[in-house]
């Protein structure tokens, strides 16, 4: 039986733009614990503050009302699904972590490593 006039979901607009996710997607890198354990630590921004945890291959980034998993697009640079944002880890010259760039809507801010 065909019943007519019904779509499919991989048909018009829908399955137009799913494909184009697919294509366009970041690509999650997984990176060793050791390279993660670097950028681990509190982050301040003027009164906030943030922490940056480790789980496993994961990296988190903490608030008071929970915590958002970060995907690793370089060794330095993760993003979080979702959302367009950007955080990029700074390394002074003895290799040590001094905070991120958070880059979202054209808006960067650096973010403080205080341990």
């Amino acid at each position: 039986m065909v019943v007519e006039n019904t779509g499919h979901g991989s048909e018009g607009s829908y399955g137009f733009v799913r494909g184009l996710q697919y294509v366009f997607r970041k690509p999650a890198l997984i990176l060793n614990a050791s390279v993660l354990d670097e950028y681990t630590g509190h982050y301040s921004f003027g009164p906030e503050t943030t922490a940056i945890t480790r789980s496993g291959n994961h990296l988190y980034q903490q608030f008071s009302w929970g915590k958002i998993e970060l995907y690793a697009e370089t060794p330095n640079k993760f993003y979080v699904k979702g959302i367009a944002c950007a955080m990029e880890f700074k390394k002074e010259s003895n290799n040590k972590v001094t905070g991120f760039y958070f880059t979202m809507g054209g808006n960067k801010l650096f973010v403080k490593k205080i341990d």
